[in-house]
């Protein structure tokens, strides 16, 4: 395995990530309305390299990493969120995506958007690197 900082991976993708995650919020993605944020990371997930990239029935995107002979890893999260309400009652508009006082503000943001980001960068940037996982990741 070649000697590599995982860090300095994501600190040089940092705008991609946050661009991801900025957009990710940007898609509203209501209980049963979440084709559009599928869409979404299925998009940046071909973007990342990966070529095979799905869409099921339920709506789950899948998509598989390659490893080695150990075992598999599967990373989850969901894509919907919770109405955000009334909009005036928010300090920064629910599906804006700012970034502001060094956080990115939106529904989802942490609950959990945010996770689907991290999921998609981090087998991205694996893929990137030329890193294999002990296993399959999925």
């Amino acid at each position: 395995m070649p000697n590599l900082d995982i860090r300095s991976l994501v600190d040089d993708a940092r705008d991609r990530i946050v661009g991801f995650a900025q957009r990710a919020i940007q898609t509203p993605s209501l209980s049963g309305n979440e084709k559009r944020m599928a869409d979404l990371v299925q998009g940046e997930l071909q973007s990342l390299g990966f070529h095979d990239v799905q869409i099921d029935e339920a709506g789950n995107v899948l998509v598989k990493l390659p490893g080695g002979s150990g075992p598999s890893t599967l990373l989850h999260a969901h894509m919907d969120i919770v109405d955000p309400g009334d909009g005036s009652r928010w300090s920064h508009p629910p599906f804006a995506g700012d970034i502001a006082e060094g956080y990115l503000w939106g529904r989802g943001s942490s609950d959990t958007k945010g996770s689907v980001v991290a999921q998609v960068y981090a087998l991205g940037l694996l893929r990137e690197a030329g890193l294999e996982p002990a296993g399959d990741a999925y």
